[in-house]
């Protein structure tokens, strides 16, 4: 069996798009705010229990709560989006060592995707736990640790 979660927030296995808005300015293409999929660490700890529980084969994809806008999630984690001529700006200032601008790896930034988790919830009774909300919380949990989500 393979699980396959969306962007996974907060905890020790975090994604790489929670790690880039942790990092400072996060840097995209101009015009691109693509929507994203999110899921709770916890979520994802629920979903491995869930998928030896249920003994199924297979790959499923695993899906948390909700989505945002690119633009709407570094807003959420307190960090600005540069794209464009500030982008061009921010790569610059980087370069001479004067700023950070965070980086998603190409492969992260040009193909997310919306999936569906439907037939994990089938074979397994799956239900994320955690609120759009509460994963957008865990941010903050690694951040500033002893801070807890609902």
């Amino acid at each position: 069996m393979i699980l396959r979660p969306v962007h996974v927030l907060g905890g020790p296995h975090e994604g790489a798009v929670g790690r880039a808005l942790r990092n400072g300015p996060l840097r995209t293409a101009f015009g691109f705010d693509p929507l994203v999929q999110l899921i709770h660490h916890d979520d994802v700890e629920l979903s491995v229990k869930l998928a030896k529980r249920a003994d199924i084969a297979g790959v499923f994809n695993v899906c948390g709560s909700g989505a945002l806008p690119l633009s709407e999630l570094a807003r959420a984690a307190g960090t600005q989006r540069v794209a464009g001529i500030d982008g061009i700006v921010s790569d610059l200032l980087e370069r001479a060592r004067l700023r950070h601008a965070a980086h998603l790896p190409e492969d992260e930034t040009h193909y997310f995707i919306h999936v569906s988790d439907s037939r994990f919830r089938d074979a397994t009774g799956y239900s994320p736990r955690r609120s759009l909300p509460a994963t957008l919380a865990a941010l903050d949990e690694v951040t500033n640790p002893g801070t807890t989500s609902p």
